[in-house]
């Protein structure tokens, strides 16, 4: 597990280099509050730093399995999923899957994403109707499965 840092996701990746499976979970933080007041970075700037990071986990990964054959799978988390804007978690996980590039119908190339209720600032029939899609900004029923992890993988683009 690591956040969307160039060194840290290196150290992440080279630490798990040569085990014969690993998975790569990233995440950063999406919330109009981190958004604003920590990172002060618009809407654009964090789904840039996603989706640059992705990339980068991409590149790193694929470098480590040809060298050393550990076989990959990723995971992102749009931290605060709670208090993001669905419609905004949408776009960020959609930016991330095409960054990724990979997901096919091979489950390995499948990508995990984690909808975490980081923060406990509401009941738990909130998330829950956020991760269902009963919310009034309900995310589209089709990116969600059980759990509230799902995989862009099966999803037409």
């Amino acid at each position: 597990m690591t956040p969307a840092r160039e060194d840290l996701i290196t150290r992440t990746i080279d630490s798990v280099a040569g085990s014969k499976q690993a998975i790569i979970h990233m995440y950063n933080a999406t919330s109009p509050l981190f958004r604003d007041v920590v990172f002060k970075n618009s809407k654009e700037e964090t789904i840039q730093l996603a989706a640059k990071h992705t990339e980068l986990v991409r590149r790193l990964t694929e470098e480590c399995t040809a060298k050393y054959g550990t076989v990959f799978r990723y995971e992102y988390s749009p931290e605060t999923f709670s208090q993001t804007e669905p419609e905004f978690s949408v776009k960020i996980c959609d930016a991330v899957k095409a960054a990724w590039e990979k997901a096919g119908t091979d489950t390995l190339n499948k990508i995990i994403f984690n909808l975490p209720a980081t923060v406990e600032i509401s009941p738990p029939n909130h998330f829950a109707d956020l991760v269902r899609g009963s919310h009034p900004h309900k995310l589209p029923r089709a990116h969600l499965s059980a759990g509230g992890i799902f995989s862009y993988s099966h999803i037409r683009a």
